[in-house]
């Protein structure tokens, strides 16, 4: 929905640009004293307010539809209350696939297990992690930074996403990138954040860094992320805001998953794929 207000929003600052200028042209030579150039300034400026339409459609969906600018938006997003068990033998799968191809991975004692099953990796290994689970209520799985890069991602390759994380950065004196359309070690997408609050979007291609939009955050406490790869739109959210916005050629279909260095820690509570 906010691609799509984007989009016609763009298409109609460009249109009444160039409408802008026809109609000063019309009047720095006096066209408006004929009959023809005022039915031409009519004819030409219907396709604008279609566009107009169509912009404000989007907008009002992402309002009154999703509750965009009411003030929701900036509050922590809430995650579902496990109930506890009294045998570890209970404890089934941390990693849920929907139907629809959708998934959920909350971290519970089974979570190195799913970690090791359902991720592959690109760069460094799962002893180089030295993935732990914490013996906190509820339980975070602790993933060790080192100074060669570790970059785990999905078996599975999808589209246009959005991915929701839920990480606690302050133990971590480096950077962990939120990686998206991977499609090998020197081709994908990321937002990554550093433990001196700052993040940035962009985009590795052939090796090389291309960054699309660099922004600023609180790094302390536990952090709701979210990063959105929809089409030609790339959005970076901390904690519900959205600190980046980026614009590029669409990426082709490709893995998700985290990339971290430099040294300390990181503590992940749960990932959430949603298929756009």
């Amino acid at each position: 929905m906010l691609s799509e207000h984007a989009d016609w929003a763009e298409y109609l600052l460009w249109f009444f640009t160039l409408y802008g200028i026809l109609r000063i042209a019309f009047h720095w030579f006096d066209l408006f004293q004929k009959k023809t150039f005022k039915v031409i300034a009519f004819i030409t400026v219907l396709p604008g307010l279609f566009m107009v339409y169509e912009t404000a459609e989007y907008g009002g969906k992402m309002v009154y539809g999703y509750g965009a600018g009411t003030g929701q938006l900036l509050q922590p997003e809430e995650r579902e209350a496990t109930e506890p068990t009294d045998s570890a033998s209970t404890i089934s799968s941390s990693f849920i696939t929907k139907e629809n191809g959708d998934w959920t991975w909350t971290i519970n004692s089974n979570s190195v297990s799913d970690l090791i099953t359902n991720f592959h990796w690109v760069e460094g290994s799962v002893q180089n992690l030295k993935p732990a689970i914490t013996q906190t209520e509820p339980p975070w799985l602790r993933l060790e930074a080192s100074e060669q890069a570790n970059l785990f991602v999905t078996h599975d390759s999808y589209q246009n996403i959005q991915v929701d994380y839920y990480l606690n950065l302050d133990n971590l004196d480096g950077e962990v990138e939120l990686v998206h359309h991977l499609q090998d070690a020197n081709n994908y997408d990321f937002v990554s954040l550093n433990s001196s609050g700052i993040i940035r979007q962009g985009r590795i291609q052939n090796g090389d860094e291309i960054i699309f939009e660099e922004g600023t955050f609180d790094a302390g406490g536990e952090l709701f992320l979210r990063v959105v790869g929809d089409g030609t739109h790339f959005r970076g959210y901390v904690n519900r805001e959205m600190k980046v916005h980026g614009h590029d050629d669409a990426s082709e279909s490709g893995s998700i998953g985290l990339k971290i260095q430099g040294s300390g820690s990181i503590l992940l509570s749960q990932i959430e794929m949603t298929k756009l």
